[in-house]
């Protein structure tokens, strides 16, 4: 028998690629690695792999052909009767690509607001995306949306759009996403930073007066002098294009941005310290787009006639009763400045003041001591003849100045002298009782009319 020249192997030999993965990058995976198990000492193999894999995805890394070779070099591959091929893996996963959006805080403005700018970073390796930022305009010409442009790696080109944001609200930057060149499957976009929140417009209504405290003059009622308006945030005055009193009330109107606002203020006639807080009308644009805040709204009103600690906020002056009191306001004033004139001064080619009512109460004064008028004239009739002794008593002196007067006419002068001191001195005694007793009288006169005039006005 012949022996065998070749000699066959029928051992399982097994060849396996190598597998791979990695992030796109827009160029081909491939792993050309190949694992045998089984061969003959010192035999080798060599495998051809063309596998590969770009896009996202998973493919199979398989050998396309081999060859076996002995310990001479000798390629021995056709002895091999039990070979096995198996597969490895080629994978492709997204590129991870974090956009921050510029998310912020405003105040509304009635006016399109934007982020200032889009940027964007590659998760894995932090690096920067290439790109730019720019504004789109409305038919109107103002702002409508922010767009940002990216060139990626794999060539992809991508454009984030957000639209423009006006009213006072809460929003997320979620924008639209356009491919313009490369496959979108390829990347993973995600985003942060994209609260957006716009805070309604602060404004501070003030309402003015005339002064600190009001007098009420029925029949017309209290109400502002004026109202202002501003923008609390931004620095300046609000416009006021309408404002009108009349005798129920005061209303303004204003074009704060974005709305036409109506403030109203009903008048008030009772006394007291009222609020004048206006009710608010929006005539066009959003309630929720505004903060209105009121100022100086609390004024103190006291009828005419009355200081405020004595104004009794339940009881109105109104109607005639309210003339009443201003007419006895004028009459009160000018008693007291009648009051305040030192006695026996009067005014040029007048009567003295209070002569009549002097008089009269001397009467009552008289009345309440039980003092007979007849006493009365009787004194009255005593110092008319004690101002005739005077004057005898100084026609005397005259003598006594002039030459050859006797010794007895000079002690007849003194005689006289000392008996007029004496009247003199109870003359005036009695005359200093009698003006006390008048000027209390008078003064218990005033104090019950004072009286008299308040309970009138409270009346």
């Amino acid at each position: 028998m012949k022996p065998l020249d070749k000699p066959t192997y029928d051992d399982p030999v097994v060849l396996t690629p190598g597998s791979a993965d990695k992030e796109y990058d827009g160029t081909p995976l491939t792993d050309n690695s190949v694992t045998v198990e089984g061969l003959p000492a010192d035999f080798t193999c060599e495998a051809v792999i063309s596998s590969s894999q770009t896009d996202v995805g998973v493919s199979a890394n398989t050998v396309e052909s081999y060859k076996i070779f002995d310990d001479s070099g000798t390629d021995v591959t056709e002895r091999f009767t039990n070979v096995t091929l198996k597969n490895g893996t080629l994978t492709v996963t997204k590129l991870q690509i974090i956009f921050n959006m510029g998310g912020f805080k405003a105040e509304f403005e009635n006016y399109p607001l934007l982020p200032e700018g889009y940027t964007g970073t590659y998760a894995s390796s932090g690096a920067s995306v290439a790109g730019n930022c720019y504004e789109v305009t409305g038919a109107d010409e103002r702002p409508a949306a922010l767009a940002g442009q990216f060139r990626l790696t794999g060539g992809a080109v991508v454009v984030l759009t957000c639209n423009a944001m006006t009213d006072a609200d809460s929003y997320t930057l979620t924008p639209s996403v356009d491919f313009t060149a490369g496959n979108p499957d390829n990347y993973e976009l995600s985003y942060t930073d994209t609260d957006v929140v716009i805070s309604p417009m602060q404004i501070t209504f003030t309402l003015h007066w005339p002064a600190d405290e009001l007098v009420y003059l029925a029949p017309t009622m209290t109400t502002p002098d004026d109202i202002t308006g501003y923008y609390d945030n931004f620095g300046f005055y609000i416009e006021r294009y309408y404002s009108k009193h009349t005798d129920a009330g005061y209303t303004a109107s204003f074009r704060p941005w974005g709305a036409d606002i109506t403030l109203y203020c009903q008048g008030i006639s009772e006394a007291g310290t009222q609020d004048f807080t206006p009710t608010c009308t929006f005539n066009s644009g959003k309630s929720s787009n505004y903060n209105i805040l009121y100022a100086n709204t609390s004024i103190r009103i006291f009828v005419l006639g009355l200081s405020p600690a004595e104004t009794e906020p339940d009881v109105p002056a109104t109607g005639n009763g309210a003339a009443a009191a201003a007419e006895n306001a004028e009459e009160a004033a000018e008693a007291e400045e009648t009051e305040e004139e030192p006695e026996g001064e009067t005014a040029e080619g007048s009567d003295p003041v209070g002569t009549e009512d002097s008089e009269e109460a001397d009467d009552e004064a008289a009345d309440a001591e039980n003092v007979p008028a007849d006493d009365t004239e009787e004194s009255e009739g005593e110092t008319e003849e004690d101002a005739d002794a005077v004057n005898t008593v100084e026609e005397t002196a005259e003598v006594s100045e002039n030459p050859g007067t006797d010794t007895d006419s000079a002690e007849v002068q003194e005689s006289i002298s000392s008996d007029n001191e004496s009247a003199e001195d109870s003359d005036t005694s009695g005359m200093d009782t009698e003006n006390t007793e008048a000027s209390e009288s008078s003064e218990e006169e005033k104090s019950g009319w004072k009286w008299s005039f308040l309970s009138f006005f409270r009346w």
